[in-house]
């Protein structure tokens, strides 16, 4: 609801745990936890991310050139990564601990 300050996220095709996203997508995000970068290989091309907390703010957001994030200014604690797909435009989301 726009009008008190609460943005509500609505993904139908959301993945809840990593193995299910590398089953589904083959997608694999490398180190879960993680201390200064998080790295993305699979099976997809990913143009672009979005790293959320917990309570579902949008946090950071950026390009993907190569297959690195940078997590070092985030504060310890679980975070849900969402990643967009170049082929089918398509958004896997999945979620990772930082040290």
């Amino acid at each position: 609801d726009y009008n008190v300050g609460l943005d509500i996220l609505y993904n139908t095709s959301a993945v809840l745990s990593v193995e299910e996203t590398e089953k589904a997508y083959g997608v694999t995000i490398y180190p879960n936890p993680a201390t200064d970068f998080i790295r993305i290989k699979g099976e997809v091309l990913v143009s672009r991310y979005e790293l959320y907390d917990v309570s579902g703010r949008m946090i950071a957001s950026g390009s993907l050139s190569g297959s690195e994030i940078d997590v070092r200014n985030l504060s310890a604690g679980k975070y849900i990564l969402g990643l967009h797909t170049v082929k089918n435009n398509g958004r896997v989301m999945t979620s990772f601990i930082k040290k």
